[in-house]
């Protein structure tokens, strides 16, 4: 990585793959080859090639199945290390190999899907959460401990938005205590921290994928990092929310704009929701369109949808529409179009004009225009500022298109800020429009 200019300190931390004496931690395609595949060449100093060519990769061989056979030799005189794989289906066993204890495993990707294979091997300690293990070095208890606390505490917001756990998943720690996280399939990769937020919203990412299973990425990672948002929200509020949005925010607006050059119908489609391979939009891109289909339909009226989706029935891209559109009673082909089934950029909001006109009985009302700039629509909140106190309106604009609103004001208009953060833009700088001190 430092090849391509990444600081010595920052690829250290993010290339951790290893072979240690004390501790094993491997993934698989895109970062170690240590199973036969067969694709051309990439490097990540060529743009988004590496990640297109990783993608073709999945695509073709997502209903491929893998099995693996594991030995690890240990040292009969000291504690075992265990072995963690990333896999559904393992088969444990254990043989005295004559010079100390090899562990057996062998192990089945059925199919691969967009799982990366990956293990890990240490003298672990483990607890045991009803929903999750927590695989720890032994000096870590009380971290691990912490995670196992969040556990708790989370459960019952991830079981009234998506139902009970279906399968267990693996925290595994790793060794170097700044190491990037990874994830994939039923694992998760990454150092543990006692910081209890971070432990709460890895967590609730978890039981997450625990509780809601999809074959669309967009769909299975979107959703967890929606939830990791919403439980902001419901512990600390909305602002709290939005700014942990906001960490995804600049990523997603770089890789926007770096596919913004060559986009064409077909390219559009090919890095819609349904069909990307990229981080920042069936990760980061999919949390703001559950979180915007959230503020559009109510809390509720999405919770019924997603608790009648079933991956087994998830066969054509339109099928969480109609869902949705069931549910809420609302046409939304014009914002799946925009947001899942092509990647159309951003919106770009401004307001353009603002007339206050003051009310016989007192007070205001504002007759607002807000305009997108941009090739994809959205329902914005829009907030007026006014002398002692605010109000908050949504309001949906269209690609291209503009959008006229009143809103009454008690005290004197004096700021309108189209919004607040929920719905990520190409350019925020241009969203606060000042009244006129003197408008009448």
């Amino acid at each position: 990585m430092t090849r391509i200019g990444v600081p010595e300190e920052l690829a250290r931390h993010n290339d951790w793959d290893q072979i240690g004496a004390s501790s094993t931690a491997i993934r698989g395609i895109g970062y170690v080859a240590w199973y036969p595949v067969g694709l051309l060449s990439a490097n990540l100093s060529e743009g988004n090639n590496l990640f297109e060519t990783l993608g073709r990769w999945k695509t073709r061989e997502a209903a491929s199945t893998m099995q693996i056979h594991f030995g690890v030799v240990g040292d009969s005189a000291g504690s075992s290390s265990e072995l963690i794989v990333n896999a559904e289906a393992c088969k444990p066993a254990s043989a005295d190999n004559g010079h100390g204890q090899n562990a057996l495993i062998d192990c089945s990707f059925e199919p691969l899907g967009a799982t990366v294979q990956a293990f890990a091997i240490a003298t672990y300690s483990v607890l045991n959460p009803s929903t999750l293990d927590v695989h720890y070095f032994p000096e870590h208890k009380p971290a691990a401990e912490n995670y196992e606390l969040a556990t708790q505490l989370a459960m019952p917001f991830v079981k009234e938005w998506f139902g009970v756990s279906r399968r267990k998943l693996k925290i595994v720690e790793l060794a170097d205590a700044k190491a990037s996280p990874f994830e994939s399939g039923s694992m998760l990769l990454t150092p543990l921290n006692s910081d209890s937020r971070i432990a709460a919203l890895t967590v609730v990412h978890q039981l997450t994928h625990s509780a809601f299973q999809s074959p669309r990425l967009w769909i299975y990672e979107g959703l967890a990092h929606f939830a990791q948002a919403a439980y902001l929200e419901q512990q600390s509020g909305r602002r709290t929310a939005l700014d942990f949005m906001a960490q995804h925010r600049t990523a997603l607006i770089d890789a926007e704009k770096a596919f913004a050059a060559k986009r064409t119908s077909s390219a559009s489609a090919n890095e819609s929701l349904v069909s990307t391979s990229r981080e920042e939009f069936y990760r980061s891109k999919a949390m703001y369109v559950w979180w915007m289909l959230r503020d559009m339909i109510g809390e509720e009226t999405l919770k019924k949808a997603l608790a009648l989706y079933r991956p087994d029935q998830d066969k054509e891209a339109s099928y969480l529409q109609r869902l949705i559109e069931a549910q809420s009673k609302r046409e939304l082909e014009w914002f799946f179009d925009d947001w899942v089934y092509r990647d159309r950029g951003l919106p770009d909001f401004r307001v353009e004009s603002a007339y206050p006109r003051q009310l016989l009985g007192g007070g205001y009302v504002v007759t607002i225009t807000i305009e997108n700039l941009g090739e994809a629509g959205a329902q914005v909140p829009v907030t007026l500022l006014m002398e002692g106190g605010q109000v908050t309106r949504l309001v949906e604009v269209h690609s291209k298109s503009k959008s006229v609103m009143r809103i009454q004001a008690a005290g004197t208009p004096q700021e309108i800020v189209v919004n607040d953060g929920s719905v990520p833009e190409s350019d925020m700088t241009n969203n606060i429009f000042k009244i006129k001190p003197n408008a009448n």
